[in-house]
């Protein structure tokens, strides 16, 4: 499974490459709810938000439990420590 982020959705959804339709076609790829807020906060057309909804509803959800938030924000610094730096 991919988790695609906003900006991925954003860049597919104004002009889709086609390889990431072939990426999108040929995997289980999903969103989380972050993601989904993000895309519908800037707009203010109804239109425009329903069209969003349509098209988020080809992916799948993630649902994000409250303890996995505190799990990761313990392991960034970990990382990060090792030299991974994780863009958050």
């Amino acid at each position: 499974m991919i988790i695609v982020d906003t900006n991925i959705i954003i860049d597919y959804l104004k002009k889709p490459m086609e390889t990431v339709k072939q990426i999108f076609s040929s995997n289980d790829v999903a969103i989380c709810g972050i993601t989904e807020t993000e895309l519908i906060h800037g707009i203010h057309d109804e239109k425009q938000i329903k069209n969003i909804i349509k098209a988020l509803s080809h992916f799948k959800r993630i649902k994000i439990e409250e303890s996995l938030w505190f799990e990761t924000g313990k392991l960034l610094p970990k990382l990060k420590k090792k030299g991974i730096s994780v863009p958050f």
